[in-house]
């Protein structure tokens, strides 16, 4: 008999639980086989992990305890759950994206530069688009005399 894929192993445990002695008896024997491999040996592994890390996690809360308790312990979760960030080599693109992740980096020298990158950018896309435009001399509009006063307005002799 062979034994069941991983893929398999998981749609079975979700369909008919953790125990196996639940389970149809030749997937079973199929999944005892499976956990044999070396591929089965390391899954169960990190289920152990997981279920290790899962009973260290503090007891339920009471009902009565309250919000301070649940605050307590979500103010505990970073002391027991430290996160280290790795920063390593970063190339130029990733230093460009990473500029606006903190403030101090706009006004670096790398910062102001990619900011006068950018507008020169804009500046040349915007002329390039006014540049597609045709002119039309018929279709122009001449508001210089709606703006503009004639001398002929101010002249007195008329009046």
């Amino acid at each position: 008999m062979k034994p069941i894929t991983i893929e398999e192993f998981e749609l079975a445990r979700a369909a008919y639980g953790a125990n196996m002695a639940e389970w149809p008896a030749d997937l079973a024997e199929r999944a005892r086989q499976f956990l044999t491999t070396e591929e089965g040996a390391a899954f169960a592994a990190a289920e152990l992990s997981l279920d290790a890390q899962l009973a260290d996690m503090a007891a339920p809360m009471d009902a009565d305890a309250g919000a301070d308790a649940f605050l307590d312990r979500l103010l505990d979760v970073p002391a027991q759950h430290t996160q280290v960030i790795e920063w390593g080599d970063a190339g130029f693109l990733s230093t460009l994206t990473g500029l606006y992740r903190d403030f101090r980096n706009l006004f670096s020298p790398i910062g102001v530069l990619s900011q006068g990158v950018a507008y020169a950018l804009v500046l040349v896309v915007g002329v390039f688009v006014g540049l597609q435009q045709p002119y039309d001399e018929e279709s122009s509009l001449d508001l210089s005399s709606t703006l503009f006063s004639s001398s002929a307005d101010f002249y007195v002799g008329d009046q």
